[in-house]
């Protein structure tokens, strides 16, 4: 209460439960959050605008990332959505061809070091349909799900300063991958490669 956070009417939906939320890497006072809309403040969350060319249709906001250049990317739904430019208010569907058909994206992780370099990794049991990845800044996706067993992927985090290495939690623990292809598990007793 007393927050100035937006309230349940659109396109302020309700800020109860599970949100995303991300503070600007260069600029601590500028936040995003949102349920089923993107918000921006641009003061610690006093107050918050409205990002109007991400869609407030049904669908929830699941991750938000920022790139090496400062670009903020939105996975909503089935769709993921980058910045045209730091500090925007205007966003690009850059969903392309990645299999939002088979597969719900449940997290996002962006290089620290290419703006073109992200990665998308999915839930379900679609086998195979685990992890993509763009260089191209999303106008293409490839499918870098490797050997990964047929579980739900729930989240995914991006290692700065490393050989685009990723961290992948799933339903039965937590995967590292990193180039050249090191694909490795890591279990309550270490870490193992596989």
């Amino acid at each position: 209460p007393g927050c100035g956070c937006p309230d349940d009417v659109t396109p302020t939906p309700s800020w109860v439960g599970n949100r995303a939320l991300e503070v600007d890497p260069t600029f601590h006072s500028r936040l995003y959050s949102g349920y089923t809309c993107l918000f921006r403040s641009e003061n610690e969350g006093g107050n918050w605008s409205w990002q109007s060319s991400i869609p407030c249709a049904n669908e929830t906001i699941v991750d938000l990332d920022f790139d090496a250049t400062n670009r903020l990317w939105v996975t909503k739904g089935f769709h993921v959505y980058r910045q045209n430019s730091a500090f925007s208010s205007s966003f690009t569907d850059i969903t392309s061809n990645l299999p939002v058909g088979t597969a719900v994206i449940t997290g996002l992780a962006c290089s620290s070091s290419n703006s073109n370099i992200s990665f998308a990794c999915f839930s379900g049991y679609a086998d195979g349909t685990k992890v993509f990845e763009t260089n191209d800044g999303g106008a293409t996706w490839f499918n870098i799900s490797g050997y990964l067993p047929n579980v739900p992927l729930n989240c995914i985090v991006y290692q700065p300063n490393s050989h685009d290495g990723l961290y992948i939690g799933i339903d039965i623990g937590v995967f590292c991958y990193d180039t050249p292809i090191v694909l490795c598990t890591l279990l309550r007793n270490g870490m193992q490669s596989v």
